[in-house]
């Protein structure tokens, strides 16, 4: 430890930068409240120390000549054609960047026409979702959209709000729906097109969604069964639960979304206690510790504790002891014991 204090010195964050500096946050009082008395301290050592990353230039202490020469060694010719028509204003040369195989150069183009606000670009942006597309290009494709949809170019160049961040954007959800839908595309920017489906198309695409569960790959797999847990879905994530023939990813999944269901009986879940596979042996722990007014549930967490060993002991231990404290059971019991402030 080459840093201390008092019971008022409370270090939440660490962090570096290139030149040797160290910078810790501090939340300074012991209690939680929000009491605006936070600090940063910069810890640096005595002598000049710096650390110059490889490929590492500062844009402020060279020309824009050198500095395009420097980024000429990092980006291929293509993105440099392109930051060459974009610093001359030639936009008639986005349709071509946005049909380029790389999703590299697809990635610049959208950053460029979501930044350049005009509203008559958005048909172009849905050509480069051809070819190669990972996710950082399709997250770039959602802000383009977003930036030339609605109203927010016009508001933005208006100044109708202070804040540019105040103003509204708009992404039509049926954009996301057709991607997640489509096999065209790859699981990973489907799955990341479900995950940005607001709460309400969930509900109106539950059937779909309830099907992809049942999907050959993990991660939208995994991201439908996340996306149920906002729904009650109760029977459904049960069942996926139960089923011992699913990966126990999804099983734990399952599980961890039935946490969240208000009409969950928990009696059923007891049996996952002593399952063959850890993972779901310990989330079904941390699911059932909220139940220990049912009787059931208590015997089995502690007929399954006395087998248990390692993290699954853990876990049923401290499920256990949560019953030897008085939990609030109503709003106004929760704010009374919010109010009494953080342990010491």
């Amino acid at each position: 430890m080459f840093l201390s204090g008092d019971k008022d010195f409370r270090p939440v964050a660490l962090e570096a930068d290139g030149r040797g500096n160290l910078f810790l946050t501090d939340w300074v009082q012991v209690d939680y409240p929000n009491h605006g008395r936070g600090r940063i301290w910069r810890i640096r050592s005595k002598e000049d120390f710096s650390i110059t990353p490889k490929g590492y230039f500062d844009y402020l202490k060279v020309d824009s000549t050198t500095a395009m020469s420097l980024l000429a060694q990092r980006e291929s010719p293509e993105v440099m054609a392109l930051l060459k028509d974009r610093r001359e204003g030639r936009t008639n040369t986005l349709i071509k960047y946005l049909s380029y195989a790389s999703s590299r150069v697809k990635r610049a183009a959208l950053v460029w026409a979501g930044e350049n606000l005009d509203p008559k670009m958005r048909p172009l942006l849905d050509k480069s979702l051809t070819g190669s597309i990972d996710t950082p290009m399709f997250e770039a494709y959602l802000a383009a959209v977003e930036n030339l949809s609605g109203t927010f170019a016009t508001d933005y160049k208006a100044q109708k709000l202070p804040q540019a961040n105040k103003l509204k954007r708009h992404l039509d959800p049926s954009v996301l729906i057709r991607i997640a839908r489509s096999t065209d595309f790859s699981y990973q920017v489907r799955s990341l097109a479900l995950r940005k489906l607001p709460i309400d198309q969930i509900e109106k695409e539950r059937s779909w969604i309830e099907s992809v569960t049942k999907s050959s790959d993990g991660e939208l797999q995994l991201t439908a069964i996340r996306q149920l847990g906002h729904l009650t879905s109760t029977e459904i994530l049960m069942e996926l639960a139960l089923d011992r023939k699913a990966s126990a990813a999804a099983r734990s999944e399952a599980l961890l979304a039935l946490s969240k269901q208000g009409n969950l009986d928990p009696k059923r879940l007891t049996l996952l206690l002593d399952d063959n596979e850890p993972d779901v042996a310990i989330e079904a722990a941390r699911t059932l510790r909220w139940h220990l007014s049912d009787p059931a549930v208590r015997k089995a967490l502690e007929n399954s504790l006395a087998s248990a060993e390692g993290e699954r002991a853990e876990q049923l231990a401290f499920a256990l002891s949560l019953a030897d404290h008085d939990r609030p059971t109503s709003v106004d019991d929760w704010k009374s014991a919010l109010a009494s402030g953080g342990d010491p």
